[in-house]
């Protein structure tokens, strides 16, 4: 299986507000395989102005560990906490700036909440089937800085990803995953952007 992976960042010149592409194209050579495609777009104003992620950080200097403690669910999606909380996880890891430890040793625990779990059609062929499906996930954070300095956040957010709908149910369901993965990713991506880049 081959698996591409890319993401860019912009920041807007002359405003907060960010724009950001996530991309995800996973392709399987095997007879009757799903090829996944997620793509994340968000962004609240127009502009342009490229960056690189440094390796500074906009937090307190005494916040050097964190916790990332399970994710609660409201919602009516089963588990779905497990997967939010292993995807933002992995990308705090990757990122490297703010070292993963347990919360007894942590300068600063994140947590949060799944509100709701949406999963709506966004694509029909001439026939009038859905090919093409969002899911988007509505998570309350919450990040308690434990080092003493008060900077604490608590954020609603919402991301998303798409997915091909396949005719094998099998299939339809591991793409369901994938892109439930993926958007578990992007609220990671979007957390390092919000606490360690300012944005």
């Amino acid at each position: 299986m081959l698996r591409l992976h890319g993401r860019l960042r912009f920041k807007l010149h002359g405003g907060d507000h960010i724009k950001r592409i996530r991309l995800r194209i996973a392709a399987a050579s095997i007879p009757c395989a799903a090829a996944v495609m997620s793509v994340m777009l968000s962004l609240s104003t127009a502009g342009c102005g490229y960056r690189m992620a440094g390796q500074s950080t906009s937090l307190p200097e005494s916040i050097r560990t964190l916790a990332i403690t399970m994710f609660e669910n409201d919602s009516f999606e089963p588990n779905i906490e497990e997967t939010v909380t292993r995807g933002v996880i992995d990308q705090f890891v990757n990122d490297g700036r703010l070292r993963i430890v347990p919360l007894g040793k942590a300068d600063a625990e994140l947590t949060g909440t799944v509100k709701n779990y949406v999963l709506e059609p966004v694509a029909w062929n001439i026939l009038g089937y859905v090919t093409v499906y969002t899911v988007r996930l509505d998570v309350q954070i919450e990040f308690r800085d434990l080092s003493g300095n008060g900077f604490n956040i608590s954020q609603f957010l919402k991301v998303q990803s798409s997915y091909s709908l396949e005719d094998d149910i099998a299939v339809a369901e591991g793409a369901r995953q994938v892109a439930i993965e993926s958007a578990s990713s992007i609220l990671g991506d979007t957390l390092i952007g919000i606490l360690l880049e300012g944005f």
